[in-house]
């Protein structure tokens, strides 16, 4: 079928066309293991906030990342960090001694999260330092087996978070 709401990013899996990166992403997710989505109500519940926190940090960052032509990225960037950590502190707040944003395991929500924390070091230097258990959970993700295995190997491309913007 045809997308309904045509948008990127989109995924075609032989009929089914999906749009909209969360919906991606849970359906990915329901595909590869509906465990990856909570495998309990109060974690599936945890996916679902942290998945929505994740949108609303993206949509920061890349605002952020995207300053209207003539904005002064330099200008804006202590407003920013500002804002940053006072969002970081509410997420560090929910991780608490956990391992995963989730609870005991991981699920997708850890993978929205560690590719932000991820970009918003690159932007705002040493910004996790700060917050251990998110500085751990980042390290810890990065650690996956599979997922070091990635970062190691030459299908890992490192490009700029964003692109170019005039």
């Amino acid at each position: 079928g045809a997308y309904p709401f045509p948008n990127l990013p989109y995924l075609i899996d032989g009929d089914v066309h999906v749009t909209q990166s969360n919906a991606i992403l849970r359906y990915v997710a329901r595909k590869a293991d509906p465990g990856l989505l909570g495998s309990t109500p109060e974690a599936q519940t945890r996916v679902d906030i942290m998945l929505e926190e994740g949108m609303d940090l993206r949509n920061r960052t890349v605002v952020m990342a995207y300053r209207p032509a003539g904005g002064d990225y330099d200008a804006a960037l202590p407003a920013y960090e500002e804002a940053l950590r006072s969002h970081l502190a509410k997420l560090a707040a929910f991780l608490g001694e956990e391992s995963w944003f989730a609870g005991a395991a991981l699920t997708a929500c850890d993978f929205v999260l560690y590719e932000l924390f991820d970009q918003n070091q690159s932007m705002v230097k040493g910004v996790l330092a700060d917050f251990p258990n998110l500085q751990a959970f980042h390290a810890r993700f990065a650690a996956l087996p599979v997922i070091k295995e990635y970062l190691a190997s030459s299908r890992c491309i490192t490009f700029p978070c964003n692109n170019q913007h005039s």
